[in-house]
């Protein structure tokens, strides 16, 4: 099916996981059309639902010759390791803890509200988690997103009456060296993996067909890597509780902007 811009669109499916396993397997071998050799990607939400789904087609369709089954992050990492004159590497969680390690003892003298806690032993490990957050959010460094930020005090000790905006101050300043230290060294986090993979599918296309199953909850620079699977024609399955609204769940949403045609998954 095509859109009204031309472009081919996938489906939206949507019900209880065990609707969905069935209707995945009937897609896989729509997709497949009598071609055993052609190319079908099942992107997942875990390494769990991978194994799952993996055990699923290998029941149900027996062999599945050229039928993968990938993680959304792995299929990130191997996007971006073919994508030409990208020679970023991804760096682990513990390589940025080393390097938040790093940005805040140069920093040390600049900040006012971490003060007291810079060389308590998980500062570090708290920072990068902050960080992932906030990249993971596609938040830009120096864009005043602190100026409008809500941050929670509660659990601040002797530094509880600093002053009003130092709390906001700090975590800008040490988030955008955080930000241009990535830059700087060719460092993918998993925000960047995701993003740089999404900009990977609009110079080349995911080879054959492809569907999203079992995804329901993205940030936001996952979700510009599913919106570019969905906009090049991949299918989503989107698993919703029972008694639930699917319009509640962020991949469901998605979907439904980018204008693909949906159903209610049968029971099996």
């Amino acid at each position: 099916m095509t859109g009204g811009d031309g472009r081919h669109l996938g489906q939206l499916v949507y019900g209880r996981f065990p609707q969905l396993e069935e209707a995945l397997c009937e897609r896989v071998v729509e997709l497949k059309g009598g071609r055993p050799l052609a190319p079908v990607t099942v992107v997942v939400g875990s390494a769990a639902v991978r194994t799952r789904v993996l055990d699923l087609l290998v029941r149900r369709l027996g062999a599945t010759a050229n039928v993968s089954v990938a993680t959304l992050g792995r299929l990130a990492s191997d996007l971006v390791a073919a994508r030409a004159g990208v020679p970023s590497a991804v760096a682990s969680a513990r390589v940025r803890e080393r390097l938040v390690r790093g940005l805040v003892a140069r920093h040390a003298r600049d900040v006012q509200y971490f003060a007291p806690v810079l060389e308590r032993p998980h500062f570090a490990q708290a920072l990068a988690a902050t960080f992932a957050d906030l990249r993971e959010a596609c938040v830009p460094p120096a864009s005043g997103w602190g100026a409008t930020a809500s941050l929670p005090s509660a659990g601040a000790s002797e530094h509880v009456h600093a002053p009003a905006g130092a709390k906001t101050a700090d975590l800008e300043l040490l988030y955008g060296a955080y930000c241009t230290e990535l830059m700087r060294r060719g460092l993918l986090d998993d925000a960047g993996l995701h993003l740089t993979a999404a900009a990977s599918l609009a110079e080349r296309p995911l080879d054959g067909a492809a569907v999203l199953f079992g995804l329901y909850d993205l940030n936001q620079a996952q979700e510009q890597l599913a919106r570019a699977l969905l906009t090049g024609g991949a299918d989503i399955f989107v698993p919703v509780p029972a008694g639930a609204p699917p319009e509640g769940l962020r991949a469901y949403a998605v979907a439904r902007d980018l204008g693909l045609p949906s159903r209610a998954a049968a029971p099996p």
